[in-house]
């Protein structure tokens, strides 16, 4: 009787635990796929003038509280307002799925520069719900990591949900171990090989792009005196970044864009190489701007492959194939 209580609280205990996790999964797979669907549909959606109504930055702070460590986010705080039917409605989305914050303060400071407070702008709407609408149609590509976040954590959930299973002798317990973790390896590699393959091509395409003269109108060090530590307390200097951004004009029209070569990193352990990008790219210089002829927005200082621009889709390769290899093996065996 007793044990047949406990059974029952640990598998109940199992199951709280899988909907603690699964839940919160399911809600960010289900936001990807509504963004998605939003995003591609929006294309198609009747547009209405409207203005920038507010235009801010947020900083805010994650710390955790294990090792001290502190990690700043940005974003950047838009509202637009447009008319409809007669009626004013206010909008806060800029692009379906795009990410709410970022560790990189150029990406807020762009948004910042290409929708200042008071200017005009045209807004996508859905014909059946105008509160619904966007001032850039299509999907972000950080979309991506809406379903990969999702997926991990439904897994975690599964993985959980059964574990109360693996004292029982007949449970194939390795079985399960190996799917579940190469099931993670394939996500965490298909998140890092999308936009890496992205990047790659982006950087080929860049090479026969038209270019145009840009002006530097944001560059300065990642601010100084933010520190990790160590297991045993010791500070580490953070990587030091060097965000900047840049402005340029397509047929008259003003762009900005913080890209300086696809697949960038915006930190290194050397502050020698913030300091030779600051160098470079001083607030206020001209500076030639290659541009996507088809969408004026994306825009790269460094047109072409770096080797920076190995090191994502690489990653995401490596967890791919060591997924396939555990797969293999498991079969095998």
């Amino acid at each position: 009787m007793g044990r047949g209580i406990m059974d029952y609280l640990i598998i109940s205990i199992c199951l709280g635990c899988a909907l603690f996790l699964a839940v919160p999964g399911a809600i960010l797979l289900s936001m990807g796929i509504r963004s998605v669907w939003r995003g591609l549909a929006s294309a198609h959606w009747p547009t209405a003038p409207g203005v920038v109504l507010h235009a801010g930055m947020t900083e805010d702070q994650a710390k955790d509280a294990r090792n001290r460590n502190t990690y700043n986010f940005y974003s950047a705080d838009l509202a637009f307002r447009y008319r409809v039917n007669g009626r004013d409605y206010t909008s806060e989305t800029v692009q379906f799925g795009q990410a709410i914050g970022t560790g990189d303060i150029s990406n807020a400071a762009v948004l910042l520069l290409r929708y200042p407070a008071g200017a005009k702008v045209t807004v996508s709407y859905h014909p059946n719900d105008p509160a619904l609408a966007t001032v850039k149609p299509g999907v972000n590509t950080d979309v991506v990591w809406y379903f990969v976040g999702g997926v991990v954590l439904i897994l975690f959930g599964a993985f959980v949900g059964v574990s109360y299973k693996f004292s029982e002798p007949d449970f194939p317990m390795g079985t399960y171990v190996t799917g579940f973790f190469c099931a993670f390896f394939i996500l965490f590699g298909v998140g890092m090989l999308a936009p890496g393959l992205r990047n790659l091509w982006y950087a080929r395409a860049s090479l026969g792009w038209p270019t145009t003269q840009g002006v530097v109108v944001y560059s300065e060090e990642e601010p100084a005196g933010q520190v990790t530590h160590d297991g045993e307390g010791n500070a580490i200097a953070r990587p030091q970044g060097a965000p900047l951004a840049y402005q340029y004009e397509v047929n008259g029209t003003q762009y900005c864009s913080n890209i300086r070569h696809f697949g960038q990193f915006i930190g290194s352990s050397s502050q020698d190489w913030a300091e030779e990008i600051l160098w470079r790219y001083p607030s206020g210089s001209g500076v030639p701007v290659s541009y996507c002829p088809s969408d004026p927005d994306l825009a790269v200082l460094e047109p072409g492959i770096n080797s920076e621009s190995y090191y994502l889709p690489g990653a995401g390769l490596a967890f791919l194939l060591f997924a396939i290899a555990v797969l293999i093996w498991s079969i095998l065996r």
